[in-house]
């Protein structure tokens, strides 16, 4: 049996469970055919139909990862390698299955930075969206970057990759390798 839920009629419907508890439970299909928030935990024992984009907060997608050795001062937009059988050269980027948007960044060495930096910027179809992972004097060997859901958004079919740049006097030179992985949201 399918119920179709107006937004009033949800609401109530989770008003008056949330009297009795801190979580929801429905059973049996549902459509929300509206805006609905659900402040705690729902759980639907059926079918749920979504007709519109979903907006979950801290939620998404690990892609990647990319990497690349023996970094080198001086550098400008080098594309990062993705993982992959080492007869499978020149790959640089992950093709999009669905539409979404890049959410966040997170890369690692395995030295510190000692001086000057090091950026990893994600781009869709090689173009760069201004989300960097920067690693530095501060942030040494670990960084991450978090943006807004839709910010730098992508269709399906479009790549995802990563370009890095370091400073002429970036140390340590030609001895560090690194590791980035993307968060997209579909």
């Amino acid at each position: 049996m399918k119920r179709t839920i107006s937004f009033i009629g949800l609401f109530l419907l989770f008003a008056s469970l949330a009297v009795a508890s801190r979580s929801s439970s429905v059973f049996g299909d549902i459509t929300v055919n509206d805006d609905a928030t659900i402040g705690d935990d729902l759980t639907v024992s059926g079918k749920a139909d979504i007709t519109e984009d979903i907006d979950a907060a801290n939620s998404g997608q690990l892609i990647g990862p990319w990497y690349v050795d023996d970094c080198a001062q001086g550098q400008t937009d080098q594309v990062m390698e993705t993982g992959g059988h080492a007869d499978f050269t020149n790959a640089h980027e992950i093709v999009m299955p669905r539409a979404g948007s890049v959410v966040g960044i997170a890369c690692y060495g395995n030295d510190a930075v000692t001086a000057n930096t090091i950026d990893f910027d994600v781009t869709v179809d090689g173009t760069k969206t201004g989300l960097i992972a920067q690693l530095n004097t501060s942030e040494t060997q670990t960084d991450v970057a978090t943006q807004a859901k839709d910010t730098d958004t992508f269709t399906a079919g479009q790549r995802i990759g990563i370009k890095w740049t370091t400073h002429a006097a970036f140390t340590p030179d030609g001895t560090v390798d690194y590791t980035c992985t993307v968060l997209v949201e579909q």
